[in-house]
């Protein structure tokens, strides 16, 4: 079976394991692989009881990723839940209500970082900014619902399933 990374290049899910395990030695080389479960049957009997959760239309999308990789910070377009297998994986979540701060400089692609230690000299008008630090272990969930804002990194070779088919109420 042939997969492709984030990068565009294809490869054997074994390649991209290698791949994922060395850390990132330059800028924009960071292994990164998103699928849906059911690409990779193999894995399917090592996730134990997660088959009862993962079950529906969608079965969820597996994660691997390289230690350093990640996504900057963007709203959640649904609900998410995302399970923490193997690995460590930060992130940082802000409210809906910060979307009027963070939404236009995501626009015009100035946002960057919101972990960066100099964001506050960057971007002033983000002080006082809602954020919430997550350190997801494994065994760990998190829900991340509608509308919330979030960016991540992996602390090292990280492998997570985000499920985002299935029901959950949202206030109005």
């Amino acid at each position: 079976m042939s997969l492709v990374d984030a990068l565009g290049h294809a490869g054997t899910l074994a390649w991209f394991v290698r791949l994922a395990l060395q850390p990132a030695g330059t800028p924009g080389r960071q292994a990164r692989l998103t699928g849906p479960l059911q690409a990779l049957p193999a894995l399917s009997p090592r996730l134990g009881r997660l088959d009862r959760l993962l079950s529906g239309q969608d079965p969820g999308r597996l994660w691997l990723e390289a230690a350093g990789s990640g996504t900057l910070a963007a709203p959640e377009h649904c609900n998410r839940l995302l399970l923490q297998l193997h690995g460590q994986r930060r992130m940082w979540l802000a409210p809906p209500g910060e979307a009027a701060r963070l939404a236009p400089l995501a626009r015009a692609g100035s946002l960057g970082d919101l972990s960066a230690p100099d964001l506050l000299q960057r971007q002033p008008q983000l002080r006082g900014l809602e954020l919430h630090a997550v350190l997801l272990a494994p065994g760990d969930a998190l829900f991340v619902p509608d509308g919330w804002w979030r960016q991540t990194a992996a602390e090292g070779f990280s492998v997570s399933v985000a499920r985002e088919d299935f029901h959950w109420p949202n206030p109005p």
